[in-house]
């Protein structure tokens, strides 16, 4: 019985650099695995961080458009300057040669927003109230109310106008 024992023994010996070769191969192949099992998750985790970094990308550019496109309206608009507006509307009645009578500003505040109204009497030749109308649409000015009364050679325009800005 020993000697069987002996000869398992030397058998086994004798294929020791091949089974030592195997057992390194396995534990190479879960140390392998293991890492590329980290690389991936790594890689995904990455992947998804790139994304919200696009994502945040197109947000910030997102924003910095519409904020041009608010400072571009704010301007055509008058933004909140009801001052520039009568000075507008002064500069375009004088330049259509038309006289006004009366010009009586009115603010009125909102939780968001502001309305900047103006009450105007003008009296003029009727062309020229025609191009002060097209320049009033122009700047996106919404006129609210008008009365017109004609008077021999000219016309007595009686008209409210509004423009509403974010505060």
């Amino acid at each position: 019985m020993s000697d069987i024992s002996e000869m398992k023994a030397k058998d086994i010996l004798s294929y020791k650099n091949t089974l030592l070769s195997v057992v390194i191969v396995i534990i190479f192949g879960f140390i392998a695995k293991n890492i590329t099992s980290n690389y991936n998750q790594k890689m995904q985790s990455l992947n998804q961080k790139q994304k919200k970094r696009q994502e945040y990308r197109a947000l910030i550019d997102q924003y910095n458009k519409l904020d041009s496109q608010f400072n571009r309206l704010a301007q055509e608009y008058f933004g909140s300057n009801g001052v520039a507006l009568k000075s507008y509307v002064e500069t375009i009645a004088n330049n259509q040669e038309l006289q006004i009578d009366s010009l009586r500003p009115i603010e009125k505040r909102e939780r968001f927003y502001k309305i900047n109204k103006l009450v105007i009497g003008l009296k003029g030749h009727y062309h020229g109230f025609i191009r002060f109308i097209r320049k009033l649409e122009d700047k996106n000015i919404r006129i609210e109310r008008l009365n017109m009364r004609q008077k021999q050679q000219s016309v007595d325009v009686q008209l409210d106008i509004k423009t509403i800005s974010l505060q």
